[in-house]
């Protein structure tokens, strides 16, 4: 994946805005990338500190100082840390308008006026679920931050119009939304004792299986799940992700692993072409039915809490979220955009259900 635009000096993390990021056609996504840290009091550093460290990260992480301008990345201001009084409930306060990225950074950082948890927004076309851990543990410990990565690798797409053509003549049944619109997105968490191998595709399984029950109880059928699964990234090596349709009934953790394992690509995280846009009017018939991702266990000194939350996009617009911290119960998560905080919190009830069946 080689960006067409990109600034000299800047180079491109995750999907290249030169690209993909101007051209794709979906409109209503935010595109933000939700990551909350709970910290020890001891163990988090002061405002000041926590400001010092933040202007370092740019030297690993230079789209943080950066505005997208005519398809390029140039060099600006950096993020400030907004400071604020403690909350129940911190997601409350997160920054998800959309980003104004020829006029803003694509981070916007929350924390606590007394230490105790740090909260972190990011545009998915300048980040990873993993390039934000990575600041995180930069921010927390005062470590050098990772290099993202080399996105550069990524070769063997998929032929995207028959991809395209496939799902448009064969569309994935969305996630029912609620009766009642929500006022903002909705976030859930539960810890769930994950070990053994394939949790990933366990994962996928029991949240395509949910959203079938999800879907039975508000009276639509499911036909068809359209799942998109976050690939790699866990050792190192560029972060990716398979799209995958399935049906109910069939093996899901099967189908899943296999879609892994394939060492192709979906061509949209390569390159889209000029008139992808011209997809707009048929975007719901494009989209997935989940977003599943699995960051693995994650090493953040001083953390004792930790949510990672992916972008909802698309008609069904729920995204499905697993990390763990070393010695500590796995979080999933649960986002979405039009499910009520009691649907979204019922519907991950049911993935932890359904993650302990056989």
């Amino acid at each position: 994946m080689t960006p067409e635009n990109t600034s000299p000096g800047l180079p491109a993390h995750g999907i290249p805005a030169s690209g993909v990021a101007r051209r794709h056609p979906d409109r209503q996504t935010t595109w933000i990338i939700v990551h909350l840290v709970r910290v020890s009091p001891a163990a988090m550093p002061s405002p000041a500190l926590l400001r010092d460290r933040l202007s370092s990260a740019t030297a690993v992480f230079p789209l943080m100082a950066s505005r997208l301008r005519d398809g390029r990345w140039v060099p600006a201001s950096g993020p400030s840390i907004s400071f604020v009084d403690d909350q129940d409930d911190p997601l409350a306060l997160a920054p998800l308008q959309r980003m104004a990225l020829d006029r803003e950074p694509p981070v916007r950082l929350v924390a606590s006026t007394t230490g105790q948890w740090l909260l972190v927004c990011a545009h998915h076309f300048a980040f990873d679920g993993l390039g934000m851990v990575s600041l995180l543990r930069s921010l927390l410990t005062g470590e050098d931050a990772v290099a993202p990565p080399d996105y550069t690798s990524i070769s063997s797409p998929r032929r995207f119009p028959t991809d395209a053509l496939r799902r448009v003549l064969r569309p994935a049944d969305r996630v029912a939304p609620s009766d009642v619109p929500p006022r903002r997105e909705s976030f859930v968490a539960r810890k769930a004792c994950l070990a053994g191998p394939g949790v990933t595709a366990r994962l996928a399984r029991a949240c395509a299986n949910a959203a079938v029950a999800h879907n039975d109880r508000q009276g639509h059928r499911t036909n068809r799940i359209g799942l998109t699964v976050a690939v790699g990234g866990v050792r190192g090596e560029a972060a990716t992700y398979r799209r995958l349709d399935v049906v109910p009934g069939q093996d899901i953790e099967g189908a899943v692993t296999t879609a892994m394992s394939d060492p192709r690509v979906p061509a949209e995280l390569v390159r889209l072409p000029p008139g992808a846009f011209l997809l707009q009017p048929a975007l719901h018939r494009l989209s997935d039915t989940l977003l599943v991702s699995n960051l693995g266990r994650v090493e953040l000194p001083g953390a004792t809490e930790f949510e990672a939350y992916g972008v909802p996009r698309g008609r069904s617009a729920v995204a499905i979220g697993a990390v763990g911290l070393p010695d500590q119960p796995t979080t999933i998560t649960l986002r979405a955009r039009d499910l009520s905080p009691e649907d979204a919190a019922h519907l991950l009830d049911q993935i932890m259900v359904e993650m302990t069946d056989p």
